[in-house]
């Protein structure tokens, strides 16, 4: 039997730091393992990292194409998304897709009036722009070549998509990545975004009351807000850390005793005012439950048919840094022995893999 080709859309750059691009390339990996040939379209990608690179950093698995069309990179404009569309369609019209997915919406808005069936993953709802187009083309009924798959049922409210047209699909781990670590330090630690709602400042106010505990974060110094990162570095048990790549994370991950994701009210992304609390499902998350760590969390409904409190991790409903402090030092203790739930946390993970998502969207497609 032919292998089918698949052509995926993205519009980061490599090198990159994004869950974005974590998500994308273990995407193209999951469908490379499953025998069809991956191509993945990005504007540009820097001469030193080549695949080699990328394959040891993410810890993928399998073979798949990466096409760049720029050389250069570009300022992130409506005249950048309407050329690198062109780009692709030039590209695309030459080729047979079996199926072309998109994680970047103009992209696919334009394909998909040049007849190429689309599907369009969407984390967060259209903005600027984006957004403008994104509702012309619904309003006069130019969507009819895109399905849609939605990190979370939520996110709909804010599209009014047909029930028929779109899958709903969390984000994933694969297993595979973590080794277990009988030996992990009695610390925590937090791993991901430092942009405001993802509760930062929750710990370091945590930090302060435990200071005989280590607080270890990693993420992207860049989006730190400079005032609180003079804060941090005043506290002598918090280790503030820049990105580290994905096969580091890993490690670091199944390294410390107890997991934080203390999340405010409102969740920020890199897109400045957008609140995505109402439908997020966080990719650290999963990696989170697959590294056999403690986990302690904000209770937020959005995920609630992942985590279970005392199932697989520990929820507060809670912004009180000493109910949070207190949890931690018994977990930290081990006054209990947590066996059962680190190895249900395991299980969860388990549930949630790039491979069965792959199955998933293949039923969807109908490919």
């Amino acid at each position: 039997m032919n292998k089918k080709n698949i052509f995926y859309i993205a519009d980061f750059s490599l090198p990159n730091m994004s869950a974005y691009t974590l998500h994308v390339l273990k995407m193209c990996d999951a469908f490379s393992e499953k025998q069809f040939y991956v191509n993945l379209l990005l504007p540009f990608v820097e001469k030193d990292y080549d695949f080699t690179k990328t394959k040891k950093e993410y810890l993928l698995k399998s073979f798949f194409k990466i096409k760049k069309f720029f050389e250069k990179k570009h300022n992130r404009n409506i005249f950048f998304f309407l050329l690198y569309s062109l780009k692709i369609l030039k590209f695309l019209n030459k080729q047979k897709p079996s199926l072309i997915i998109s994680r970047s919406v103009l992209p696919a808005l334009f394909l998909s009036l040049f007849k190429h069936k689309i599907i369009l993953e969407l984390h967060t709802e259209p903005r600027g722009i984006t957004r403008l187009f994104f509702f012309v083309f619904k309003k006069f009924k130019f969507l009819e070549n895109v399905k849609f798959i939605l990190i979370h049922k939520n996110l709909n409210k804010k599209l009014s998509l047909d029930n028929s047209n779109f899958i709903v699909l969390d984000d994933c781990v694969d297993f595979r990545d973590f080794e277990e670590s009988h030996e992990k330090d009695s610390s925590c630690a937090y791993t991901g975004s430092y942009v405001k709602g993802k509760g930062i400042e929750t710990i370091v106010k945590i930090a302060e009351q435990l200071p005989k505990i280590k607080f270890n974060l990693y993420g992207n110094i860049k989006t730190l807000d400079e005032s609180l990162k003079d804060q941090i570095k005043k506290i002598s048990n918090i280790n503030l850390n820049d990105f580290k790549s994905y096969n580091e994370i890993t490690k670091i991950l199944a390294k410390n005793k107890v997991l934080l994701m203390p999340y405010e009210n409102e969740i920020g992304v890199l897109i400045k005012g957008l609140d995505v609390s109402d439908y997020i499902s966080p990719l650290k998350l999963f990696d989170y439950l697959a590294s056999g760590s403690l986990i302690v969390a904000s209770k937020k409904k959005v995920y609630d048919h992942i985590l279970k409190d005392k199932f697989n991790c520990f929820l507060i409903d809670s912004t009180s840094p000493k109910i949070w402090s207190d949890l931690i030092l018994e977990l930290i203790n081990e006054k209990n022995n947590f066996e059962i739930l680190k190895l249900n946390a395991i299980n969860t993970a388990k549930k949630y893999s790039w491979l069965m998502r792959i199955e998933k969207i293949k039923e969807f497609a109908k490919i």
